[in-house]
């Protein structure tokens, strides 16, 4: 799968019969400016904590933080949570829009029924979306906290599918990332589409 640009999401969701549309966040709708290097620092730290400094090292970051919430679940649920929770509560310093797809959004909230799945926290979201003006434009906004396992796990697409009694044939996911968001809507069964807001 390919990344594609938002002139052509907004004419693949214009041509389609999708009526129910879930967007991830960060790095779809807006870039959040958030100085992620303190995430390493604290990354480590957990590394240490865990005596897992060498799977880290030898394997990187994503199948570090996989592995973590596999083989610790909900201890390391907390402190992944609190790692990225203080990351951008202490180091948030703006966003960059996708000005193209949020004026789409505005312009189409009656026509389509918006959601918002984020990996993201409450307190970046809601500030984000409120600055943006865009309270108004989506029937949910779910962020980390609100399912036991973030994106690539499918509960929160489920979530929101059931909530809202949605049909999985009419229901489309968009994201950048391909292991988070578009394998989180494989794993829910509903299609997805994949965005590069930088292009």
């Amino acid at each position: 799968m390919f990344k594609r640009d938002t002139a052509e999401l907004i004419e693949f969701i214009e041509s389609s019969d999708y009526t129910d549309i879930i967007f991830d966040f960060d790095e779809t709708i807006v870039q959040l400016l958030i100085d992620w290097s303190y995430l390493k620092i604290d990354r480590e730290q957990l590394a240490k904590k865990y005596e897992e400094e060498e799977y880290l090292k030898e394997n990187g970051w994503y199948a570090f933080d996989k592995m973590l919430v596999e083989k610790y679940s909900e201890e390391w649920k907390k402190d992944l949570d609190k790692m990225f929770i203080t990351a951008e509560e202490n180091h948030f310093l703006g966003l960059n829009e996708n000005t193209d797809l949020i004026h789409f959004i505005k312009e189409n909230a009656k026509k389509y029924n918006f959601y918002v799945l984020s990996n993201n926290t409450q307190n970046t979201l809601y500030k984000a979306i409120s600055e943006l003006e865009m309270t108004k434009c989506f029937h949910i906004v779910l962020w980390r906290d609100n399912v036991s396992a973030p994106k690539p796990n499918p509960e929160g697409i489920e979530t929101i599918i059931k909530s809202q009694k949605l049909k999985k044939e009419n229901t489309l996911m968009i994201g950048d990332s391909e292991t988070s968001d578009i394998a989180a809507a494989q794993r829910a069964e509903i299609d997805s589409f994949l965005i590069d807001m930088h292009l």
